[in-house]
């Protein structure tokens, strides 16, 4: 895995927690 795959996959699961829908 490279650092670009691992910092996008944190920022996403960040964004869906974040959502109260999800």
């Amino acid at each position: 895995i490279n650092f670009c795959q691992l910092l996008i996959h944190t920022v996403i699961k960040f964004i869906n927690d974040a959502d109260p829908k999800a």
